[in-house]
């Protein structure tokens, strides 16, 4: 309740009476607003100005009481009206209105357009400075369903930067990146030189899909780091501590093998790399970090970081905490960002598939191996603790779930996981080809179907954190999906299948492994999006279900079949005696047509790629292009009537008219293999992939009799779906702020 505001002007008998005749009628007019119905907007009009005239030189209390009135009756515009004379009479007013709003915005009666009139008001006002206010208003409006929060951008710069930051940091931990990124923004107008911020822009910005916009601002964090370096002397400037977002997960931890082939490649210049963790909060991934320890040093501490640190540069300077915190965050690398091979930024994935390229280009082995004695004694104990012979060859499997990062998940559900017993098909393969297959994972993964020859290690109470990563590095291959624990097989030169991968448009940067992404439907046009359609629209880029949900697109797994083709595919690559053992099957391309349509394959996926604004890392499975060659059609001009949020216009040019042709050979030669009428061999030494394109039917590599293949047509600039067969049915947050656990 408010206490009535006291007049401090003398008045006269005459004066005195008209005033407290004025305020009676005042009092009367706001008590009989509880007594009309809904209805009578005149009547409410007539109540709003008798109290209005009776309250324009005093009085201001009963212009604030009869607002509280028209708020609880959900006269939004009546309310204002009286709470903007009120303000006019200065003094206290303002603290009176503002509580008045912040309690009609705590009753919850509101609607979205209610709430965007009131900040609409609020952005017009210059005279209700309540920042509590103001911090209130943001806080309700970043969680009401419908509104745009963008409309309340011009109330940000009302806020200090430090509440700006933290309910961004509350948005992020909830799920809500883009409000969570405006907010992040406005702070940084004012603490421009606030490295960590910066930085804390650009992640959000990549949570938000906006990868560009997050690489200009790792532009801006690497800039601002080198000004840092060479602002003080006396400090040593090779250091480079690698900072806790290195260690976030398992999948930042192993792409310190990345980090390490672009320091051989002298990216980086002449560093001396520093990693350093908490005793007692050991990072995941500890195996890598030990395997790592002689190319980065690597320091566990008990006491302050940002200290530890200081005297490692400075030699032992005078500890001072500001001028220490500055100096160590310009001398840190971050997870987020790495140079590319043009002397600029970029972030981790464009950034990653370059470097691993270039370094495969030069000749430079894996970054990390076991020694030969390091091998036997880990492979006796496999045996001894799992049964998995020391002298067998075997498959690893990783299947990603909800459970592991569960409180995620539940935030922002994802588009990434997958169910472990859609790949059951495969692993008989792989056991009919005379491997085991070690299911990886963590416990809170749901047990997989028991067979002699699978080790269900992830749900075993005897798994070791050395052992989850030697058994990546020992594995003929893994299976994987979209995981961080997908990039440790690299750090062995161990090759990845990349199965039900989501978002298409951000794959693993490891450019030998393969990719087989989810497809996705489109109801309204009654067929699946071809690649480039994807990376045109969201679909190819975000990984949040959120961005699905009410769409007409629908997200699907991949098939048993879709996955066993590439698996076979894989396994032909890098145990083709193995695979030989495999009866043919006419749910899978043959290996002579495998090796035929590969380079299509690439080219194909490899221009799509580049020239729709995406990085070539992983590659797509020849298998899976082979099942569905419709995915490498091209759009001539974007079909508006069927995904109306892509491109409106793309000119057909040259090069795109020869993509065609070249996906025309695709369709052709990559279809489902009839086992009567093409051999599973492979190609003779003697016949080259001209030949075999000049004369397949020669080599037993003529098109499938009774196996129909969907295929993209294109009839008068629309893309269409030709069906001869069937497509199935539908099946937390970095804190911004300065602190120990942020560098």
């Amino acid at each position: 309740m408010f206490a009535l505001l006291r007049s401090r002007v003398v008045f006269t008998d005459a004066e005195h009476r008209a005033a407290l005749a004025a305020r009676t009628a005042a009092l009367e007019a706001v008590s009989r607003l509880d007594q009309i119905e809904a209805g009578m907007t005149d009547e409410f009009t007539r109540l709003r100005e008798q109290i209005r005239r009776h309250c324009r030189t005093a009085h201001e209390d009963q212009l604030v009481a009869g607002a509280r009135r028209f708020f609880g009756r959900n006269r939004l515009e009546d309310a204002l009206i009286l709470c903007g004379d009120a303000l006019g009479h200065g003094g206290d007013s303002r603290f009176h209105v503002a509580q008045a709003i912040v309690d009609y915005l705590n009753y919850k009666t509101f609607t979205p357009t209610d709430l965007s009139k009131l900040v609409r008001w609020l952005c017009g006002r210059t005279d209700i400075d309540v920042t509590d206010l103001y911090r209130h208003v943001v806080n309700v409006a970043l969680y009401i369903k419908d509104f745009d929060y963008r409309e309340m951008q011009p109330l940000l710069p009302r806020l200090p930067a430090d509440d700006l930051v933290n309910i961004a940091n509350d948005c992020l931990g909830l799920g809500i990146s883009n409000p969570a990124s405006l907010l992040y923004q406005e702070a940084a107008r004012s603490r421009p030189d606030d490295v960590l911020l910066r930085n804390q822009i650009a992640n959000t910005e990549f949570l938000c899909g906006r990868y560009n916009e997050a690489r200009k601002h790792w532009m801006l964090v690497a800039h601002q780091r080198d000004l840092v370096r060479n602002k003080y002397s006396g400090l040593d400037r090779r250091i480079r501590f690698l900072g806790d977002t290195w260690l976030m997960a398992i999948g930042h931890v192993a792409t310190l093998g990345t980090f390490i082939q672009a320091m051989r490649m002298g990216l980086y210049g002449d560093i001396r790399p520093v990693l350093v963790y908490q005793r007692r909060k050991p990072p995941a991934g500890m195996e890598i970090i030990r395997l790592l320890s002689h190319i980065i040093e690597v320091h566990e501490i008990d006491g302050d970081a940002i200290e530890y640190k200081w005297k490692m540069i400075s030699g032992g300077a005078n500890y001072d905490y500001e001028r220490a915190v500055e100096v160590v965050i310009g001398h840190t690398e971050d997870f987020w960002y790495a140079p590319d091979l043009d002397g600029s930024i970029s972030w981790y994935g464009p950034a990653g598939a370059a470097i691993d390229a270039a370094a495969r280009a030069q000749g430079l082995g894996p970054a990390l191996s076991y020694t030969e004695e390091e091998t036997r004694q880990r492979r006796i104990l496999l045996e001894r603790l799992y049964g998995l012979p020391r002298d067998a060859w075997f498959v690893g499997l990783h299947v990603r779930e909800p459970g592991f990062h569960g409180n995620w998940h539940n935030a922002m559900p994802g588009t990434r996981n997958a169910d472990i017993d859609s790949y059951g098909e495969a692993v008989d393969a792989i056991i009919q080809a005379g491997g085991y297959v070690v299911r990886l994972g963590d416990p809170s993964m749901k047990p997989f179907k028991p067979r002699p020859e699978v080790i269900d290690y992830a749900t075993s109470d005897m798994r070791r954190p050395d052992l989850d990563i030697f058994l990546c590095a020992a594995a003929r291959f893994v299976i994987g999906t979209n995981s961080g624990y997908s990039l440790v097989p690299s750090l062995f030169g161990v090759r990845c299948l990349l199965t039900n991968w989501s978002p298409i448009g951000t794959p693993n940067w490891i450019t030998h492994d393969k990719l087989v992404p989810k497809r996705i439907w489109d109801h309204k046009a009654g067929r699946y999006l071809s690649i480039e359609e994807m990376y045109r629209s969201f679909t190819g880029w975000s990984q949040f279900q959120r961005d699905f949900d009410g769409t007409h697109y629908e997200i699907r797994d991949n098939e048993p079949a879709e996955i066993t083709a590439a698996v076979v595919e894989m396994l032909r690559e890098v145990h083709p005696e193995a695979a030989a053992q495999l009866k043919p099957s006419g749910k899978r391309p043959s290996t002579a047509q495998q090796k035929l349509v590969a380079p299509d394959t690439a080219r194909l996926f490899t221009s799509i790629v580049v020239e729709n604004g995406g990085y070539v890392g992983s590659m797509l499975s020849t298998s899976f292009a082979a099942l569905h060659p419709e995915l490498l059609g091209r759009m001539s001009v974007a079909p508006t009537a069927i995904a109306t949020d892509l491109v409106t216009e793309r000119p057909k040019t040259a090069e795109a008219a020869q993509i065609d042709r070249h996906r025309r050979t695709l369709s052709d030669m990559a279809v489902a293999v009839d086992s009567a009428a093409i051999s599973p061999e492979p190609l003779a030494d003697d016949v080259s992939l001209d030949q075999a394109i000049a004369r397949p039917k020669e080599l037993g590599l003529g098109p499938p009799v009774g196996m129909p293949v969907a295929a993209l047509v294109t009839t008068g600039g629309e893309a269409r779906a030709e069906e001869p067969g069937h497509h199935g049915e539908p099946r937390a947050p970095t804190d911004a702020a300065t602190s120990e656990k942020a560098l």
